[in-house]
């Protein structure tokens, strides 16, 4: 029942809020910031955000994920792909949704050309020991590069 009650909520305060526009490829910062970032071991891809309560990135967002993949081979070193769990005051955080986000996130960078042996997938004990591990408001997850390597 509790469960029913959340996704019940969460379905409401979803359709409450209008879905994120599509991210103008002009937006994307330049190719040298984002290198600069993973040289200092995080890039936080402010672009790449996800339809509400969806582990899916909203349309339009290819040109930024190429982009980073170009970044990432300008790069050296290994990058966990994390993205934070939300945590709505009402609700408790939804991991399963940040893991499911992860997971796409790794296959959509993969799929936009970055390097399958540069991106490691983010299980839980990674999480917690490579990235700040702190829940953000619903609607501001993004995608996190963090070096492990």
């Amino acid at each position: 029942m509790l469960r029913f009650l959340q996704v019940l909520l969460a379905t409401q305060l979803s359709a409450e809020s209008p879905a994120p526009a599509a991210p103008d490829s002009s937006q994307a910062p330049p190719v040298e910031t984002m290198i600069e970032a993973l040289h200092r071991g995080h890039l936080v891809i402010d672009q790449a955000r996800f339809k509400p309560s969806e582990d899916q990135l909203i349309d339009g967002i290819e040109p930024v994920l190429r982009q980073t993949a170009r970044a990432l081979s300008h790069s050296e070193g290994r990058y966990l792909v994390f993205v934070p769990i939300e945590r709505d005051r009402h609700l408790p955080p939804d991991t399963v949704l940040s893991r499911r986000r992860s997971l796409t996130a790794l296959h959509r960078l993969l799929a936009a050309g970055s390097n399958p042996n540069r991106l490691l997938e983010s299980p839980d004990r990674l999480q917690q020991r490579w990235t700040r591990f702190e829940p953000v408001a619903p609607g501001k997850a993004r995608i996190e590069l963090v070096r492990v390597e």
